[in-house]
């Protein structure tokens, strides 16, 4: 059973964002003592050079969207995993860092705000430890753990404040899918006899909603999470 959805389950998720950035600063002591060259960085004008116009790459590529069950997966990260092989990974992580918040805000920023800055320590980690293992066991192996950690930090606070039963349930089948027909009837409305039609289809979306909210809460005991009520609807 999950820890629910505010202040415990929020505080947890926060304690492994915290988590997160302990681990990246121990991995990346040891690039930096290890491959001082590559990975010991100089915050001078250069590298902030170096870091604005990567941050501007990864903004673009935030707008590149993958479809998915998240509105927030994107090609962010590209540049921030670049920077962290060849710049170093003080810069890749503050590219990731920044990517992933500009992912964040434009795939759907207020609906789950408070959840933003563990995904942005996620991402940073991600690209420190791509980097590690890039150095120890080639580019193949890191990009799959890469990919690997970037699932288990995101997806992992939510599993502590809802449970892995209505995880999965939200992955394999998204609450914007409960009621399509309804949703693109309602965006179909010109007329004032249509737009009335449109917020009755509109209506009985949400209430469709609400019942298989209601049926996810008696299968797992879990409150209904009112972050993915707000995504929903902001899709109709």
């Amino acid at each position: 059973m999950g820890l629910g959805q505010g202040a415990l389950g929020l505080g947890v998720s926060y304690l492994l964002a915290a988590g997160y950035l302990v681990l990246m600063w121990v991995i990346g002591r040891h690039l930096s003592a290890r491959y001082p060259d590559e990975h010991r960085v100089r915050w001078d004008t250069r590298t902030i050079a170096r870091v604005t116009i990567l941050a501007a790459v990864s903004g673009a590529g935030a707008m590149i969207k993958i479809p998915g069950p998240a509105t927030t997966i994107a090609l962010d990260a590209a540049a921030g995993y670049f920077a962290a092989v060849f710049f170093g990974w003080p810069v890749g992580a503050t590219v990731a860092a920044i990517g992933c918040f500009l992912a964040n805000a434009l795939g759907g920023f207020a609906s789950w705000l408070p959840m933003v800055p563990v995904y942005v320590a996620g991402m940073a980690l991600t690209v420190t430890l791509t980097a590690f293992l890039a150095k120890k066991a080639g580019v193949v192996p890191a990009v799959i753990a890469g990919t690997i950690t970037n699932t288990l930090t995101c997806l992992g606070p939510w599993v502590v404040m809802i449970g892995l039963p209505l995880m999965i349930a939200i992955l394999t089948q998204p609450d914007h899918r409960i009621c399509c027909e309804c949703r693109d009837r309602s965006r179909g409305g010109r007329s004032a006899q249509d737009g009335a039609a449109s917020k009755a289809a509109r209506d009985a979306c949400i209430e469709a909603w609400r019942l298989d909210c209601r049926r996810k809460q008696a299968q797992s005991m879990k409150r209904c999470s009112i972050w993915q009520t707000t995504r929903y609807l902001s899709e109709m």
